[in-house]
């Protein structure tokens, strides 16, 4: 079986929550002869991880495609044509992710709305013209506008992926797919899963929605 996963944090992991162990990465451990390509990047938006999957087939055949929405309100880019399979690095056999520690985030830039709340002086906007860029677009772009480009992409993709959810929340009410954190709910189990204030999964909850997605596979 080769499989491709696509999302942002919950689904790629972070380093400072058990070195970036997540639920492909759990996938890959119950399956280990399964093929896990993972291409989700933290903190990217639905628009960059949809031109990801697209670009990725196009080169690419894959079993299964599993695809966590992220959230709206997002901000992604990145070079003209710049080749991000350079940094899909095999970090044991038949699990793959991307390096984000070898120059990623300075070749594609992710800002969501909360990032917006640190000062200028913050060590995340050290990127040249990154903060004014932020600032400029979150200002000038209409909240409606993210509404509306989120779900015509999420049902673009309802088509183009086996299998589709939402981590914590579905925000705008679209009841398309299930949400992890609901499901995690209904067995009630959620409280020992949450690692942070970004409802990222712990060991635990990664090695629990792996399994709660062989069964949906």
């Amino acid at each position: 079986m080769k499989i491709a996963t696509f999302g942002c944090s919950w689904t790629h992991g972070l380093k400072q929550l058990n070195n970036f162990y997540s639920w492909p990465y759990a996938l890959h451990k119950l399956r280990p002869d399964w093929k896990i390509d993972n291409y989700a990047v933290g903190g990217s938006n639905l628009q960059f991880q949809t031109f990801l999957l697209d670009d990725v087939l196009r080169h690419n055949t894959y079993d299964k495609i599993i695809f966590q929405i992220t959230s709206p309100g997002r901000l992604t880019y990145f070079e003209e044509d710049y080749d991000f399979t350079k940094h899909l690095t095999e970090f044991e056999p038949n699990y793959k992710r991307f390096d984000i520690e070898d120059g990623f985030f300075r070749k594609v830039v992710t800002i969501t709305p909360g990032h917006m709340k640190l000062p200028k002086t913050d060590s995340f906007w050290n990127l040249l013209g990154k903060y004014d860029f932020a600032k400029s677009y979150y200002t000038a772009v209409n909240k409606s506008i993210f509404r509306t480009e989120y779900k015509a992409l999420v049902y673009y993709l309802k088509d183009k992926v086996d299998l589709m959810f939402m981590h914590n929340e579905d925000v705008l009410k679209l009841d398309i797919c299930p949400v992890v954190v609901e499901e995690a709910k209904k067995e009630n189990v959620i409280d020992s899963f949450i690692a942070d204030n970004g409802e990222h999964f712990n060991i635990e909850g990664c090695d629990w929605q792996a399994k709660w997605l062989i069964n949906k596979l």
